[in-house]
């Protein structure tokens, strides 16, 4: 992992030298930064397990450190990927964290921060919290107070293009049992056809913890056919614009996870 990492940096430190020596004349603020940014990469320790919070442990080290200042673009999610030896999805759920508590703001393709770093500190101890094991039948209950109405909503205000998509993501997961992006894409989606930007802020931010609990059971072949039948069910009610079904199916979707959980843990619902 050292090895294809220190590949990564080199690779990205040439291109920037051959950018320079080129004389682009564009704006490349990110691109220095980026560069500090890969230059100090050998110092984490790969073996962290939870890439949001190394991610956003390493930006909180820039702040304090003047790397960073309130105003400046953080580099791309490519680059971002690329230099942490990670997927984009997992740069896009800390950044998703860090812009629904208003540190990072979007401004147009761009990302600029715009808090200082003890909002960052208050972004990594809610991922903190989120990894007690402790808090399960919170997050599930706080998931269907919040799900069970992205379903309703769903079905009245999402458009022909939310349906198709929607359909894409549960045919997705049928045909690509092992892909959690799928899984995960089907809540992303069906936020989004809710059209209710409070809910798919949430429901971005919740990602990360939604990937690893989901993460737990993707190896069973009983998970994944009894999601996907589930994200039919939520599908065929939004389609059909039935909002008490399209709750109940959500309801359904839920209660296999607590299933799997409570078979796993040996716990039943408080």
């Amino acid at each position: 992992m050292r090895e294809k990492l220190g590949f990564l940096l080199n690779k990205l430190r040439v291109r920037s030298t051959r950018v320079r020596r080129e004389g682009e004349t564009r704006r490349r603020g990110a691109d220095r930064w980026t560069e500090d940014l890969l230059l100090q990469l050998e110092k984490i320790e790969i073996s962290t397990p939870k890439i949001p919070e190394m991610v956003m442990n390493r930006l909180l080290d820039s702040i304090e450190s003047g790397e960073i200042s309130v105003g400046d673009e953080l580099p791309s999610e490519r680059d971002l990927a690329e230099g942490f030896g990670v997927s984009r999805g997992s740069i896009r759920e800390c950044i998703a964290i860090l812009s629904f508590m208003g540190i990072v703001e979007n401004r147009g393709h761009r990302k600029v921060v715009v808090k200082e770093a003890e909002d960052f500190r208050k972004a990594l101890s809610f991922l903190e919290f989120s990894r007690r094991e402790n808090t399960f039948w919170d997050l599930m209950d706080f998931r269907r107070c919040n799900e069970l109405e992205i379903a309703k909503q769903a079905c009245q205000h999402a458009t022909q293009r939310d349906l198709d998509d929607l359909k894409e993501a549960v045919d997705t997961l049928a045909k690509n049992p092992e892909d959690i992006d799928a899984d995960m894409n089907f809540n992303m989606v069906l936020a989004q056809s809710s059209h209710n930007a409070m809910f798919m802020q949430v429901v971005n931010m919740l990602n990360y913890m939604i990937r690893d609990l989901h993460m737990r059971y993707f190896d069973r072949p009983d998970y994944y056919e009894k999601m996907t039948g589930a994200q039919s069910k939520v599908y065929e009610a939004v389609r059909r614009r039935d909002t008490m079904r399209a709750s109940m199916a959500m309801s359904h979707y839920l209660d296999i996870i607590e299933k799997f959980y409570c078979q796993e843990t040996g716990e039943k619902r408080p």
